[in-house]
């Protein structure tokens, strides 16, 4: 299960809405907190990733959405961006030649050789800054702006 975070909102001169949300694995808010916190679904799910061996939060890792949005409210597009063990974005921004910049961080996992035989590898997690270009908008044309109506 996941939840979205709206983060920024980018207009468009022709009336399109960029919205970048951040769409965050619930597995990363049950990590860290006592079984007694947990819901007992939660916790099967917790269960199930580590009987698999898997860390529970590389099982379905946070990520990027980008909505486009008509002056209406009807979605138009909607595209995902991934990145490493989790990427969040904190802005949208347009460059100049037109494309929409996602700027954020992702979460990274590094295996480091210790050099010690009986523990051959430690795992260091870090956050790192992450910018991706998204391809623009392409011109839109209103259907319903110009509509003559009948009046009699």
């Amino acid at each position: 299960p996941r939840h979205y975070e709206a983060v920024d909102i980018l207009p468009s001169p022709d009336g399109l809405m960029t919205v970048a949300l951040n769409g965050i694995n619930d597995h990363q808010k049950k990590k860290g907190r006592s079984k007694e916190e947990l819901s007992e679904e939660e916790e099967n799910g917790l269960a199930e990733a580590e009987r698999w061996g898997l860390d529970a939060v590389s099982t379905e890792n946070d990520f990027v959405r980008l909505l486009t949005i008509d002056p209406r409210g009807v979605l138009l597009s909607s595209s995902e961006y991934f990145n490493s063990h989790g990427a969040h974005v904190s802005q949208v921004i347009a460059n100049e030649q037109k494309s929409r910049v996602l700027v954020g961080d992702t979460d990274m996992k590094d295996v480091i050789p210790t050099g010690d035989p009986d523990f051959p590898t430690e795992e260091k997690r870090s956050q790192e800054g992450w910018i991706v270009s998204a391809p623009g908008l392409e011109p839109y044309d209103d259907p319903c702006r110009n509509i003559e109506v009948y009046n009699p």
